[in-house]
């Protein structure tokens, strides 16, 4: 499903375009979601993509991913709530953005494969008020009424971009459902299954985390023990251990380990509260 709007408006007295596109894939099979939101100046391919975010949901598994300043993306995931139930599609459709009335039928058509039924409207069936004169096509698929594709211009909206004055304001949006019934593969983004691919995790982890290059989770496992896993399977890795630069306190265990211009640091602290240790990991590289 792609959903993309754009529009000019006046402000400071010159014209600015901007635009934005949604775009949001579910599988059926694997129960998982994926959904993108790009802004920026209107381009022939859609926006320039001077904004983007991006979502996942796979299993019981959130993936964000957002971009740092210098345009990479930078990754967070984290652990659904309990009781987390199926993905649920976005929030943009037809249903959302307006409701027409008293549509001409223009015809029946194949689009993407399927048969559906063309309708176009004017002004007075559109039923989102306030947004100046409008005009629109819809295709609603043959049996099923279901909506596979809008396409709106308006004129005159009410400033909700924050053009001044807000009669000036043009633009469209155009709504589509694409490849019905295929099933996408939808996977984890590269760098955002575990913070330092390879380093090995316990079993039993809970509440898992990554935020670029940092991993933490929680663990009923005690400390001592975390840390004989840590101190055992990271030289199985290709990791070596920098005693060094160790630190031991009462409920924490500091331990650092290199590999290359690499360097591991993993934190192991008690959580009294909870009964469980929480474990940090942490992946630097010298430039």
């Amino acid at each position: 499903m792609m959903w993309q709007a754009q529009w000019e408006a006046p402000r400071d007295g010159q014209t600015q375009s901007s635009g934005w596109r949604w775009t949001e894939e579910y599988s059926s099979y694997t129960r998982s979601l994926h959904w993108s939101w790009e802004a920026g100046a209107p381009t022939p391919a859609g926006p320039s993509g001077d904004s983007r975010l991006d979502a996942y949901r796979i299993g019981d598994t959130i993936y964000l991913v957002t971009q740092d300043a210098a345009g990479g993306a930078v990754c967070i995931s984290f652990p659904g709530a309990a009781g987390l139930g199926p993905p649920a599609k976005g929030p943009f459709s037809p249903d959302a953005l307006a409701g027409i009335a008293h549509p001409m039928f223009v015809g029946a058509e194949r689009v993407d494969g399927l048969s559906e039924a063309h309708y176009r409207y004017g002004q007075d069936a559109f039923v989102l008020a306030g947004w100046g004169q409008t005009t629109g096509d819809v295709w609603v698929a043959a049996g099923s009424g279901e909506v596979i594709k809008d396409v709106v211009h308006w004129a005159g909206s009410p400033g909700i971009f924050g053009s001044d004055p807000p009669s000036r304001t043009s633009g469209q949006w155009a709504w589509e459902l694409d490849e019905v019934g295929q099933d996408p593969s939808i996977e984890a983004p590269p760098g955002c299954s575990a913070a330092g691919l390879g380093l090995p995790v316990l079993g039993n982890a809970t509440s898992r985390t990554t935020f670029g290059d940092t991993m933490t989770y929680a663990t009923p496992s005690r400390l001592a023990c975390v840390v004989d896993f840590y101190n055992r399977r990271m030289g199985v890795a290709g990791w070596q251990a920098d005693p060094g630069q160790d630190l031991r306190a009462a409920g924490l265990a500091e331990l650092t380990y290199s590999k290359g211009s690499q360097t591991a640091q993993v934190a192991v602290a008690m959580d009294i509260g909870a009964g469980s240790t929480r474990v940090f990991v942490n992946v630097t590289a010298e430039p």
